[in-house]
């Protein structure tokens, strides 16, 4: 199954109003439970995700109209939600916070995890990632070559790659991604941050 990858600027205040029936995160996290199915283990893990009523459960997903008789770029743009098309954005394919937190310690040295400043109900397949501005002003600079190089590196070590490939399963190269990514980052208005929306 491909992974869609839809990054756009949006003022933070300006963010719950574009998916409606989202939620914000809650500000202090929560414990929370899974049991596996198979096994019958318990697994506890910390979580901002705020709880959901059966009525909030049931909510309509985000709605698309999907093209499927254009060109290949009508195509990803028929996947990027209509409140987010007036925005500045971008459409790319396999990229998720896994790739993008790569990206973020080659181009910083900091490891870290994004925030999902909203949250989607729970049965869909959309969640969204708050992108670091330390990361948004590294991709406007002069180096993308070199932060190309290093994130393909990075891309390419054993676990980021498919068994039995040689290449990391970016669908574009890193630095044809990199300068796509920039050139979004130059519409960037003041007070945007970037966001991604990962569409499984």
């Amino acid at each position: 199954m491909a992974t869609y990858s839809i990054f756009f600027f949006c003022a933070p205040e300006k963010l719950l109003g574009c998916f409606p029936g989202w939620k914000p995160a809650l500000k202090t996290s929560v414990m929370k439970a899974i049991k596996n199915p198979f096994t019958g283990k318990v697994t506890e893990f910390e979580s901002f995700e705020p709880e959901w009523s059966d009525d909030e459960r049931a909510f309509p997903q985000v709605d698309r109209d999907v093209d499927l008789g254009g060109d290949y770029q009508d195509y990803l743009e028929s996947r990027v939600p209509e409140s987010v098309r007036p925005l500045a954005h971008l459409c790319l394919k396999q990229l998720t916070n896994t790739e993008l937190e790569e990206l973020h310690f080659v181009a910083t040295g900091v490891r870290t995890t994004f925030s999902m400043p909203i949250y989607s109900p729970p049965g869909s397949e959309l969640i969204l990632f708050q992108i670091p501005d330390e990361l948004v002003s590294r991709l406007r600079g002069e180096e993308l070559r070199k932060l190309s190089d290093a994130w393909a590196a990075r891309m390419s070590e054993p676990e980021h790659t498919r068994k039995g490939a040689e290449q990391h399963y970016l669908q574009t190269s890193t630095g044809e991604t990199l300068e796509m990514l920039a050139a979004l980052c130059g519409k960037r208005q003041d007070g945007e941050s970037l966001y991604v929306l990962v569409d499984f």
